[in-house]
């Protein structure tokens, strides 16, 4: 399988099991756990590893253009996640976002950074099959 695709099909299925465990838990407990839940902390470690995995699976198959751009695509995400917020904070006056859960500058945070590099990839990926 070619690894791109395997990254995304990684990404996908860990985001429909996290959607799963969650309607589980919701439907046993009856209600919604607040971001101090320890379960809370552990679903995002765990969406959070498979970006990471699937990063290991590109650069264990020596592909490095996708790891430059994965690389490339976190950090001007991240960037720009960060510039936008507080641009809005000055514009608004108000935060349109926070990030209660690792921050990184309060408009931004260390989880997001693979999801913008992720994110590189599949618009990449889309990017190519469409043209």
């Amino acid at each position: 399988m070619e690894p791109l695709k395997l990254f995304l099909l990684l990404v996908a299925a860990m985001v429909m099991f996290d959607l799963a465990v969650q309607h589980v838990v919701k439907s046993v407990f009856k209600k919604k756990f607040k971001t101090s839940h320890p379960y809370h902390t552990l679903s995002k470690i765990g969406i959070l590893s498979v970006p990471l995995l699937g990063l290991a699976v590109l650069v264990w198959n020596a592909d490095w253009g996708y790891v430059r751009l994965f690389m490339a695509s976190a950090v001007i995400g991240t960037l720009l996640e960060y510039l936008l917020g507080v641009f809005l904070k000055h514009i608004r006056g108000s935060e349109v976002w926070t990030y209660h859960f690792l921050p990184l500058g309060r408009y931004t945070s260390w989880i997001s950074i693979p999801y913008w590099g992720g994110a590189g990839l599949v618009f990449f990926y889309i990017a190519t099959k469409v043209v």
